[in-house]
């Protein structure tokens, strides 16, 4: 049995390693809709795209910029080869002075080694590519269930927006130094109960990319408001998502912040 597993794996990740992070051809796009008519036919196309100060930025292959095109809509290329893009940050696969995902794996670690009283490690789930993803709890009886305020934080849900990891680990290493130190930290800390999802798209990070190994923006794979964007061929149908709705299930947050940045 153990070696059927390992061979298994080996044959996935053989399969994988030669997987491209982006859709075939696909560009990172400004489009610019000057009617009623072309933002109906926009939505209707279900496009992977974000709403910007006068325009949108979408992330198209060349089938579906064809379509833009046809249909009279102005757009203007950003980046014409996005997996070009991703494949220049190099073997580290993030900007320079960014950290890796092994990188955050192991401050997280290391805050849960060093702070035990205030500082846990939690396993949410297996995402794409066979990435853990984790958790960190910080409150000052943090192995406990106490009858505090919850508050998620999470970071990362798109790959190439680095951002958002950088500034949760970072947060989380702030809370864990300074508490005791900073009164109003402390305070935070001792009357709260603050969970960090400091990456959750390990392989969007990995690559530089927006989606998951399945090639999914898992942005637009939860439940509410679903409409097949992002290429998410159902609600919650990714392992991501599947852990985000567990944990959101498993507690009582009052307040929940998704970071997102630019890349």
């Amino acid at each position: 049995m153990k070696w059927l597993l390992l061979t298994t794996l080996l044959i996935l990740n053989i399969f994988t390693s030669g997987q491209q992070p982006w859709r075939e051809g696909e560009m990172q796009v400004r489009v610019y809709a000057s009617s009623r008519a072309e933002l109906d036919f926009i939505r209707q196309s279900c496009l992977n795209l974000d709403f910007c100060d006068g325009f949108m930025r979408a992330y198209l292959t060349p089938e579906e910029l064809g379509k833009l095109s046809t249909f009279g809509i102005l757009t203007e290329t950003e980046i014409s080869n996005l997996n070009e893009w991703s494949a220049s940050f190099g073997p580290a696969g993030v900007p320079n002075g960014y950290y890796t995902v092994a990188q955050l794996d192991e401050i997280a670690d290391s805050l849960a080694v060093n702070f035990p009283d205030i500082c846990t490690l939690h396993t949410i789930g297996i995402g794409s590519g066979f990435n853990v993803l984790y958790a960190l709890k910080i409150s000052d009886n943090s192995a406990e269930d106490e009858d505090e305020p919850e508050i998620l934080f999470d970071g990362g849900i798109h790959g190439d927006e680095v951002g958002g990891p950088e500034n949760m680990i970072r947060f989380a290493r702030d809370l864990c130094l300074q508490y005791n130190n900073d009164p109003y930290i402390t305070d935070l800390v001792n009357n709260r109960e603050i969970w960090i999802i400091y990456c959750l798209n390990p392989y969007g990070r990995n690559y530089m990319t927006r989606y998951n190994q399945a090639g999914i923006d898992i942005n637009r794979d939860c439940g509410y408001m679903w409409n097949g964007e992002g290429n998410s061929p159902g609600p919650f149908s990714q392992p991501e998502t599947k852990a985000l709705r567990g944990i959101l299930a498993g507690n009582q947050f009052v307040i929940h912040c998704s970071y997102h940045s630019g890349t």
